[in-house]
């Protein structure tokens, strides 16, 4: 009987909760013309002759210089038995090595990975 009335007493709240959300929520529902429309072309930041930078072409050459600086840090002193941040490198090739194994097969991956 105590089983109940705890129990009870835990679900009446939570199942209040999600009626009165779900029902604040209908309420408050904006109408369709009131979103704005995102734009999908990215933004030219500079213009170089007749190429222009963008700014995902910004963030994606620092991500793959943050990489590459990253990944000669860690390799500088490579051991046979790794520790460290060496070991989160190569955890870190292993997976994409067996994610693109997954994808494309063992052999491609043997051809192309290095």
């Amino acid at each position: 009987m105590r089983n109940r009335y705890l129990l009870l007493s835990i679900l009446v709240p939570i199942s209040g909760f999600a009626f009165a959300t779900s029902t604040i929520a209908a309420e408050i529902a904006p109408e369709p013309a009131e979103h704005a429309a995102v734009s999908l072309k990215p933004q030219m930041l500079v213009q170089i002759g007749g190429f222009g930078i963008t700014n995902s072409m910004l963030v994606t050459w620092l991500v793959a210089a943050t990489i590459i600086v990253l990944a000669q840090i860690a390799t500088r002193r490579a051991k046979p038995i790794p520790s460290g941040i060496q070991n989160f490198w190569e955890w870190l090739v292993e997976g994409l090595h067996n994610f693109l194994e997954n994808i494309v097969g063992r052999e491609l991956v043997a051809k192309g990975f290095w």
